[in-house]
């Protein structure tokens, strides 16, 4: 199910996501990450407006910013986003919303 037309228009900036690499260099085992060379841009709601939040583990961090993805499939952690500001801030948490029709879009929050 796309976006509704009301939320599109809330959606005013845009952001580049580079999909992380299958190739196995991102890893949980610390190896450096590396990602497409080519991103995919999609309209986004971004709002930098620090505060501190309990995200799924129970963990508290500082969120710096946070945007609303109107992308055409579910993003990862593993993804690197970059804002519209050019910052490519570490992704902190991301809920992809499903609908029963199929994706609609994700909410991912950001770190320093």
């Amino acid at each position: 199910m796309p976006v509704s037309p009301e939320l599109k228009t809330l959606m005013n900036d845009t952001v580049v996501v580079y999909a992380a690499s299958t190739s196995g260099t991102a890893t949980l085992s610390g190896a450096r990450a590396t990602w497409a060379a080519t991103g995919s841009t999609y309209a986004a709601r971004v709002l930098i407006q620090p505060e501190f939040r309990r995200l799924n583990d129970g963990q508290h961090v500082e969120v710096r910013s946070v945007a609303w993805v109107n992308s055409t499939r579910a993003l990862t952690p593993a993804d690197k986003i970059e804002l519209p500001d050019g910052t490519a801030p570490a992704v902190l948490q991301i809920l992809n919303y499903d609908t029963s029709t199929g994706f609609h879009h994700s909410k991912v929050e950001f770190g320093r």
